[in-house]
């Protein structure tokens, strides 16, 4: 026979407290050993203070204010009445009344829940949540719950996710340097930019020395600067110009080709490994190669041949840096209006603890113009 067991409501129950220096007669050589303290730790009333438990399953016992008290257990814990098995509502053991009780309604956006005080059936308009913030959840008296993606690019998560396939991913770096200020010349390495230069000879293939690596200028004659009014409505008013190192005065007379490299690192993870890193940016072409300019009219070794390339990079800090991996994008032709453009690395188990380098390069030679201008840079994980 179903039968309901009375809810007596469950208050704070005043226990008898056992401490640590209780006396049992033997004074106080009996468990007298009281846990270290520290500082106001030691005025804690309940330090060295045992609630003893009592007979019921529905309670636990706890100290507050050196004194024991008994509050109730969680809902639906089960306990043991009578022989039988049972739960604990409300800080009593009594039968589960919800047991086999199924509550449906045939409206797929509607709830139903067994009330286990009366075991009694309740409805609710259903709840449509998946717990991904790039989709809309709605529900739909046919269908029940719906998710839909909402547009990639939306902006989620708390630290300048965005939304791609209806699903938050969140971005490693993003910069559209509107909040640099450029006319400090610290902007870029205070943004973690960084900067080295490879010399190679004519040829373009002989490597003769690298130099650096060294904090990324924000001006001057080589590497990268900080540019204004080169973008159009999506790329606002500042944007990053890269360019070749024209203060390596010598190799650039030589006719040595000068490779600068503008670009951010870090050390990559076992987290990496599961994944593939994506650089995307906007960029447009500056004066590379510029048949107009006097540089390219002058030079000893017509015509202007400078290059330009986004890259991400592996390198092995323990085999002097050696270049482990490239992907690149060839910069060098690309218009002179802007558009978008992205590269991916898959990462290996072995490129644990390298760095990971991602950025844009420009080499010349004989002072040839080399400019390109970048935009809205994103890094993000990407499936591999």
């Amino acid at each position: 026979m179903r039968y309901l067991i009375p809810l007596v409501g469950i208050g704070l129950l005043i226990l008898t407290p056992f401490t640590a220096c209780m006396d049992f007669g033997g004074g106080e050589a009996e468990g007298c050993n009281l846990p270290d303290c520290i500082g106001s730790a030691c005025d804690d009333p309940c330090r060295g203070v045992v609630c003893p438990a009592d007979s019921n399953e529905c309670t636990q016992e706890y100290c507050s204010g050196g004194t024991c008290r008994s509050s109730a257990v969680a809902d639906r814990t089960p306990c043991t009445y009578d022989g039988l098995e049972g739960i604990c509502v409300k800080g009593v053991c009594g039968e589960d009344l919800c047991e086999g009780v199924v509550c449906e309604d045939t409206d797929p956006c509607v709830e139903g829940t067994c009330n286990y005080v009366d075991g009694t059936c309740e409805f609710a308009p259903a709840v449509c949540d998946d717990h991904e913030a790039c989709t809309e959840d709605t529900c739909d008296p046919v269908d029940g719950c719906i998710f839909t993606a909402v547009e990639d690019g939306t902006s989620c998560g708390g630290t300048g996710g965005i939304c791609t396939a209806g699903v938050c991913v969140e971005l490693e770096y993003t910069q559209d340097f509107e909040s640099l200020d450029r006319m400090s010349p610290n902007a870029l390495s205070e943004d973690g930019w960084v900067i080295f230069g490879n010399v190679f000879a004519a040829d373009d293939e002989t490597y003769l020395y690298g130099y650096g690596a060294f904090p990324a200028p924000n001006g001057g004659e080589g590497f990268c600067a900080i540019d204004t009014w080169q973008g159009g409505p999506e790329q606002g008013d500042q944007q990053l110009s890269i360019y070749s190192d024209y203060d390596n005065f010598d190799e650039q007379m030589a006719g040595n080709r000068v490779q600068a490299n503008t670009y951010r690192e870090r050390v990559i993870t076992v987290r990496d490994v599961i994944e593939a890193v994506t650089l995307s940016f906007d960029a447009r072409r500056g004066n590379i190669n510029d048949s107009g300019d006097a540089a390219c009219i002058d030079t000893p070794n017509p015509p202007c041949d400078s290059t330009a390339n986004a890259f991400i990079r592996t390198v092995d800090p323990k085999a002097g840096y050696a270049v482990t991996n490239s992907v690149e994008e060839d910069t060098t032709a690309i218009p002179e209006t802007w558009d978008r453009y992205s590269l991916s690395m898959e990462i290996e188990p072995g490129l644990v603890d390298q760095l990971l380098q991602f950025g844009f390069s420009a080499t010349a030679s004989n002072f040839e113009p080399s400019g390109v201008f970048y935009d809205n840079i994103v890094v993000e994980p990407a499936p591999p």
